[in-house]
């Protein structure tokens, strides 16, 4: 959902050595996106997504939960690989639109359904909290069972925390609660990542919604304001400009600059009709000389002995055949041109 401020997930178990991938998709024009490093403030990349529509794909460690937030709001997608250090295709083996902080929620229920029942499939309850919350919040089954946090982490320079629970599967329609127990009031956000027993398959989705409400999904988001930036976007190809902590600032890309309050030339019907033409006349093409008509006319080569062999096997066929019939009627004309020739002489 679109927003300037996010705390990522990573596959779970974490792991340093392993990768994730998050993709962010801008709506506005020069849009600066930074991502921190888990447990410090450290910037570790910074993105400029110069128009609507622009995206990067980040790879990030698996080893906790980043941060990352923009100057203007956008998407965040995670891709993860559930800690595979085998897959390259960079894609990712479940796919969830990460939530920002406006659209958290007080309470979330967990109904454990197929393929949450795959045995021995694990299933992870992920929230991000207030840090001053993280040891309020808490799972509670059916029958009143509590359970903490088994890992909690927080992000430096927020004031939020990652957590997760991993939750006993056995029992299959067990309906979860996942709350603060004080106050009850606090919002954080929910997601559910699970591991099956198909090392190609991964589940991850978002735990709840709060009601969306035509307020709620345009206080981070202005339509006017993105159709009239995405009017303005030249056609070119831009490349991405980053910069991190250790790299020097990137080369400005070079594309059209356009001048939103440029004047309008007024030109006469005379000269749009002029105008018109000329256009007509240099889009106009001469359809005889399309290859998609001489190809209609004109056998593709083929260079294989085999075609050229069978294509001269076929001539040679076609000429002996004609040159019998021909051979066949060749007496019967020499002696009916001698008999007019003597018809001719005899005054016949």
């Amino acid at each position: 959902m679109l927003g300037r401020d996010y705390v990522t997930f990573p596959s779970l178990p974490m792991d340093s050595n392993l990768i994730d991938y998050y993709t962010v998709v801008a709506v506005q024009n020069n849009t600066v996106v930074s991502v921190y490093e888990p447990t410090s403030s450290t910037l570790i990349r910074e993105v400029t997504l110069l128009w609507p529509g622009d995206l990067v794909q980040l790879e990030l460690s698996a080893s906790g939960y980043h941060h990352v937030n923009g100057t203007h709001p956008f998407y965040l997608y995670a891709k993860l690989t559930g800690a595979d250090p085998n897959l390259s295709d960079r894609r990712g083996r479940c796919s969830v639109t990460l939530l920002h902080a406006g659209l958290f929620r007080e309470t979330y229920k967990l109904t454990i359904v197929p393929p949450l029942l795959v045995e021995p499939a694990s299933v992870y309850v992920v929230v991000i909290v207030n840090t001053s919350l993280a040891g309020q919040v808490e799972v509670v089954s059916e029958n009143g069972t509590r359970t903490k946090p088994d890992n909690c982490q927080s992000v430096t320079g927020t004031a939020w925390s990652g957590c997760y629970f991993l939750v006993e599967n056995d029992v299959p329609g067990s309906v979860y609660t996942v709350q603060v127990m004080s106050p009850s009031s606090s919002k954080f956000g929910a997601y559910v990542f699970v591991r099956v027993p198909d090392p190609d398959k991964l589940l991850c989705f978002q735990l709840g919604l709060p009601d969306l409400t035509p307020s709620l999904l345009t206080k981070e988001y202005d339509y006017s304001s993105y159709y009239s930036t995405l009017m303005l976007r030249p056609q070119c190809d831009s490349t991405e400009s980053t910069t991190s902590a250790a790299s020097p600032p990137p080369e400005v890309t070079q594309c059209p600059t356009l001048i939103p309050n440029a004047t309008a030339v007024t030109m006469t019907t005379e000269e749009l009709e002029e105008a018109l033409e000329e256009i007509t006349q240099h889009l106009t093409v001469e359809t005889s000389s399309l290859s998609s008509v001489r190809r209609t006319k004109e056998s593709a080569p083929d260079e294989r002995a085999s075609s050229t062999s069978m294509g001269y096997f076929s001539l040679v066929f076609i000429c002996v055949f004609l040159g019998l019939l021909i051979l066949s009627d060749c007496r019967k004309l020499y002696v009916d041109l001698r008999t007019a020739v003597e018809n001719i002489r005899t005054g016949r």
